[in-house]
């Protein structure tokens, strides 16, 4: 799986794809290679997104706000040891209140940033990258105040190869709502108990095994270690108080290519 603080399962579908245009551009040297993209487009806003951000299923429609504009720039070494990068996105959603709804016109907007590294060894590689996600509400109405706070996130992972064709996976990762209120007490008790304190972040430690069995077939196990529930979607939970602030995940994945 991928790391979840950064790359959240629960609005996949906002990141997954968008109706648009990309422009890309590759510059190679004898230092290193350099790729950039650039474009921009229309992303799907569904009810995950609407959970997501407005904290529960509203009366009204969350509706994307013009264009979401994304962008990254990677260098890589002629011997792709060392891989650098920065990659990000732009996005506004506008909010139509429906019959009966207590929130006004009001509007959502974010600054998604992902800073990357990587280093290859013949037999292991290091990963890391860093997240940070300013997101402002403003326009709700009383029951719903303006405010702006920032998400962020961070993994390492290290892969060795233990033998030719078994590697070994290890992760430590963490990702908070506010970076400003890691503990998520805060936000907490703004609620009124109605989101967990444990709701607002998650610290995961992940070990995988990925053996090669051929060129076309592979299997994986991941067993992760999870303490808070950020990563989780709030439609498939939507009583969040029932969650329990320390769970384990196991995974099992077989591949086929062909």
């Amino acid at each position: 799986m991928v790391p979840e603080v950064i790359y959240y399962d629960k609005v996949r579908n906002l990141v997954l794809s968008a109706d648009g245009i990309m422009f890309y551009h590759d510059i190679f040297t004898d230092n290193g290679n350099f790729s950039f993209t650039a474009g921009g487009g229309e992303t799907l806003v569904d009810k995950n997104v609407e959970i997501a951000y407005l904290f529960e299923d509203r009366l009204g429609e969350l509706e994307p706000d013009g264009v979401t504009w994304l962008f990254s720039g990677f260098f890589t070494t002629l011997d792709e040891q060392f891989k650098l990068g920065i990659s990000g996105a732009l996005s506004s959603m506008n909010y139509t209140p429906g019959t009966g709804d207590f929130l006004a016109d009001g509007s959502v907007d974010f600054k998604y940033w992902i800073a990357s590294f990587q280093y290859n060894q013949e037999k292991w590689s290091v990963s890391a990258e860093f997240m940070r996600e300013p997101v402002r509400w403003n326009g709700f109405g009383l029951f719903f105040p303006d405010n702006e706070l920032t998400a962020e996130a961070y993994y390492l992972q290290a892969a060795f190869q233990i033998k030719p064709k078994v590697e070994l996976m290890f992760r430590l990762e963490e990702g908070f709502s506010d970076k400003n209120d890691r503990t998520g007490e805060k936000a907490a008790a703004l609620s009124g108990g109605f989101l967990p304190a444990h709701s607002l972040y998650s610290k995961i430690l992940t070990t995988g095994l990925r053996w090669d069995i051929s060129p076309s077939i592979m299997v994986r196990a991941e067993l992760q270690f999870h303490e808070g529930t950020f990563i989780l979607s709030g439609r498939e939970n939507e009583n969040r108080a029932n969650l329990v602030k320390d769970w384990n995940l196991i995974s099992f994945l077989a591949s086929y290519r062909f």
